[in-house]
């Protein structure tokens, strides 16, 4: 009866051992998951906050690389909670074995102490070489990974088809491949090497604590003689300090490790913000903008962009920026969102250095739609007003009307709260590139800002889709400030101004009729473009095919 009291006692306390296990194993998860959502939020965060020439720099986009990897495939959080409690338990372990070995035999102790360190330092020499390895392997992975996810982008899929540019990419990504599969191996080849180095410290180890232990049960040459069970006994003491030691020494080279792996982490961290290159200064209701001979070279560029650019814009004024590919357009947009920062001269916002006010406050006053614009897999009503700038329902009604899209959108089942992305929702809304080209302009004119910026809003709309674009733009912005970008030099005619940009500098800055009057590079555009569209109009209206030897041909 009390053996089986004993018996059922035992199970009773095992199983009570083994669910408070779980619950700390369960526990331990759950923390580990709440660290890592803390390291990605951190990093998602960061990125954002940064200022934005950092983000078209290779070295800081190989240290966001190597902060994800620390994370997403070596695990830097769980090897760090791993590590240190494998110190403290080896710690506790090492203290009681050595002196248990020590009053057994110095000379065995001092043995194993020195075989354990030879092992633990051929540890280190791996560890440095992997740390190396992975510091040229994560920029190739990098550009490995960019390489596989635009493979895969069902919106490159159309010219990979008709270009038949797979092999290519395929090819690229192998080479890349390869390069990686080189730093593993020489990597491997070396870990290997390490490893079997190590086993034969190991089995030297062994043999000698074997052969000493046995040497004493045997003879009296090395001390009192010892029992069968004291040679089981201290055998096993013997493998559980060279166990413990290199246990306690590991987890320190990998708490070394983990805190290296975290190293970009943190250096990406001492990137300064964006908001901290800004001043106290909240701006005002907006009166001027102007540039002061403002000069700019891209990072890690050799020639000026903007060379001694000078302009000023009034409020209320609509200004269109006109130029050749490469004439600086897009760049002085970039300078007044902050996104860079000029090299030399001033911007000056209502007569103070844009740099003077509040980063955030700045940005609250302007809206801008770039070439590059993107939509977000959130809904049609989060992507035109993340942040809650309408003032009502109704003024999105309001502005989806006059962009052409609110028949569009109350004919969709779930209507502003439809989703954007089929990949990632099934009942998602599929735009075109001109109705997500609207959207972007209904999201600049949502925000409400003193300044609105539109760097080529209608590349995307054919010609009258875009003169009505125009028209209504020009009505929604009544007493707003707005800049122009567009090769379309219809945008020119409804501007007060016209900026002339040759070569990144300032070529004339004056009213439409103006420049017409005189032989310069915009009236030479002007009437190129319309001569064009009077071409293809006068066609469309006879039905005759276009002569290529005709001076009014739409490729002249």
């Amino acid at each position: 009866r009390y053996l089986l009291l004993l018996i059922l006692g035992l199970a009773v306390l095992k199983y009570a051992i083994h669910l408070i296990s779980r619950q700390i194993t369960i526990r331990q998860e759950r923390q580990r998951e709440i660290l890592t959502e803390q390291y990605v939020l951190a990093l998602a965060d960061k990125v954002t906050r940064i200022d934005y020439a950092h983000l078209e720099d290779p070295d800081v986009l190989d240290l966001r690389e190597r902060s994800h990897f620390a994370l997403t495939s070596y695990g830097v959080l769980m090897t760090l909670f791993e590590a240190a409690v494998n110190f403290l338990t080896g710690t506790l372990t090492l203290v009681a074995v050595t002196g248990f070995l020590l009053s057994f035999s110095p000379w065995l102790f001092l043995a194993i102490l020195i075989l354990a360190v030879c092992s633990l330092l051929l540890s280190r020499h791996g560890t440095l070489a992997m740390k190396k390895s992975m510091e040229k392997i994560l920029p190739v992975n990098r550009v490995y990974s960019y390489f596989v996810e635009n493979a895969t982008r069902p919106e490159h899929q159309k010219e990979f088809r008709i270009y038949d540019m797979s092999a290519l990419m395929v090819a690229r990504i192998k080479t890349l491949n390869r390069e990686t599969a080189r730093w593993l191996h020489q990597l491997n080849v070396l870990q290997g090497n390490l490893a079997s180095l190590q086993g034969v410290l190991q089995y030297l180890t062994r043999f000698i604590a074997l052969a000493y232990t046995a040497t004493r049960v045997l003879t009296r040459r090395f001390g009192p003689s010892i029992s069968i069970g004291d040679f089981t006994f201290y055998i096993g003491l013997s493998s559980q300090f060279t166990q413990s030691l290199s246990d306690t020494v590991e987890s320190v080279f990998m708490v070394n490790q983990a805190l290296g792996m975290l190293e970009p982490m943190a250096a990406l961290m001492q990137i300064p913000d964006s908001e901290a290159h800004g001043g106290a200064k909240q701006p005002e209701a907006f009166e001027s903008l102007e540039f002061r001979d403002v000069c700019f070279t891209y990072p890690r560029g050799s020639e000026r962009v903007l060379d001694q650019v000078s302009f000023r814009i009034n409020r209320g004024e609509r200004i269109s920026i006109v130029g050749l590919n490469n004439a600086g357009k897009t760049t002085i947009v970039k300078l007044i969102c902050r996104l860079f920062e000029p090299d030399s001269g001033e911007i000056l916002l209502n007569g103070h250095r844009i740099s003077d006010y509040n980063y955030q406050a700045y940005l609250a006053g302007l809206s801008a739609v770039f070439q590059d614009f993107r939509l977000f897999p959130f809904s049609i009503r989060e992507n035109i007003d993340p942040a809650g700038h309408a003032a009502s329902e109704q003024a999105i009604h309001s502005v989806l009307e006059q962009v052409g899209l609110r028949a569009e959108i109350d004919r969709l089942p779930q209507g502003m709260d439809t989703f954007m992305d089929k990949s990632l929702h099934s009942g998602a809304a599929d735009f075109s590139g001109g109705q997500r080209q609207k959207l972007a302009i209904a999201r600049a004119i949502c925000k409400n800002s003193d300044l609105l910026i539109l760097d080529e809003p209608t590349a995307a709309l054919d010609p009258l889709a875009e003169s009505e674009i125009f028209q209504q733009f020009a009505e929604l912005v009544s007493g707003k400030t707005a800049i122009f970008i567009s090769h379309r030099m219809s945008s020119s005619v409804f501007c007060d101004k016209i900026l002339l940009l040759q070569d990144g500098r300032v070529q004339a800055f004056d009213t439409h009729r103006s420049l017409m009057r005189r032989h310069n590079l915009y009236r030479t555009l002007f009437e190129t473009q319309a001569r064009h569209f009077r071409a293809v109009s006068d066609l469309a209206a006879t039905g005759r095919q276009p002569d290529p030897a005709d001076p009014h041909h739409p490729s002249t």
